[in-house]
């Protein structure tokens, strides 16, 4: 495991793509503006098409009960969509 920890070209910083998409261009982008930039987007797509046009996806596979809903408080607060965290039905 440690290597991929400590990988000479494991990302340590955010990135921001700065050309065309599928064009493997990026910047490193401090914390604080990257966080800025994600939330930017988020209130963007909530306010043009409603909090639920927001999907939270996870997948819960090798997480144990307590990881598995980490972030739904979270986007429950937003108003997204709501999902069902199985490929079964009720």
């Amino acid at each position: 495991m440690p290597e991929h920890v400590h990988y000479e070209t494991r990302i340590t910083t955010p990135l921001q793509r700065t050309g065309p998409k599928g064009s493997r261009q990026f910047a490193p982008i401090a914390w604080d503006d990257a966080l800025d930039e994600v939330a930017s987007q988020m209130r963007s797509v909530s306010e043009q098409h409603g909090p639920q046009a927001i999907l939270p996806y996870s997948y819960a596979g090798h997480m144990g009960l307590i990881h598995r809903n980490i972030g739904q408080a979270f986007f429950n607060t937003l108003g997204a969509s709501a999902l069902d965290h199985t490929v079964f039905g009720p």
